[in-house]
């Protein structure tokens, strides 16, 4: 399989994948999809494939945020032994795995599709939005600790695949190319959209950004989107706007810079 999607299906030796039955959102392209099983690259139940070394606290990480969304709730109602965690450890395994080397580092897949049993499915139910965000939001996470770029915006769906039994997943990954979606991301794991209309970022409820904090001016800064990338000017405020540790009077700024307004941080994320 190349870069720009699927090889064509083929006659023989597939599985379908039934998307009327699909209790997740799933977009058009993937439509009654006809896979042959080696175009997914594992058929095997989690656990039976090799072990891989990651950073330890990149996956303490992406275990801390599953958990503690839906541990608690999945541990009165969830007798699969699929659990979201499962998931976000598979998704890092698959991302260390397919890295390539690009021109500005390493490049991880940006495109992230998981296929479970209609068994587990049904256990996700009411959670058919905030998983997939979470584990987008995860994969995000790992990539920016473990210095990894992506060609473009970041996404994790889940799809039923109906040959799958009780616990068993399965993943295909991609590269696939598209316009940025730059966000400011806070320390409390706050995510704001960056837009080319500028967003104020400041103390009172007008602003878009509001951070209730006397350190920061009623309206302290103002950001937008720029080409892609993410400018930022500071408006006269009292205490400054910092980037990377430095006072700065406007500024474009590049993916994991740190922002500082105040006593709140945030990092850019371009993907």
């Amino acid at each position: 399989m190349g870069e720009a999607g699927l090889e064509p299906a083929h006659p023989f030796e597939y599985w379908h994948l039934k998307p009327a039955r699909l209790p997740f959102r799933h977009s058009p392209e993937w439509t009654a999809i006809i896979l042959q099983p080696s175009d997914i690259p594992f058929s095997t139940p989690l656990g039976r494939c090799a072990p891989v070394r990651f950073g330890c606290m990149a996956l303490e990480n992406i275990e801390s945020r599953l958990e503690k969304l839906f541990d608690r709730t999945f541990s009165r109602g969830l007798k699969s032994p699929l659990q979201p965690i499962e998931i976000g450890r598979r998704i890092a395994r698959e991302m260390e795995l397919n890295v390539r080397i690009g021109p500005r580092g390493k490049i991880a897949p940006n495109v992230i599709r998981v296929y479970v049993s209609l068994e587990d499915a049904k256990r996700f139910e009411g959670f058919e939005k905030a998983l997939p965000t979470e584990l987008t939001a995860s994969a995000r996470e790992y990539a920016l600790q473990e210095g990894y770029d992506f060609v473009g915006p970041v996404s994790v769906e889940i799809f039923v695949d109906e040959t799958r039994t009780l616990g068993e997943m399965a993943l295909r990954v991609n590269f696939t190319q598209g316009r940025p979606s730059p966000k400011l991301i806070s320390h409390d794991g706050k995510t704001y959209d960056v837009t080319a209309t500028p967003k104020i970022v400041g103390r009172t409820g007008d602003c878009d950004i509001v951070i209730p904090d006397s350190n920061v001016s009623r309206r302290h800064a103002e950001v937008w989107e720029v080409n892609g990338s993410v400018a930022i000017r500071d408006l006269g405020s009292t205490n400054g706007t910092y980037v990377n540790g430095h006072r700065i009077d406007a500024v474009t700024l590049s993916p994991r810079d740190e922002v500082v307004v105040g006593t709140t941080s945030f990092r850019v994320e371009l993907a």
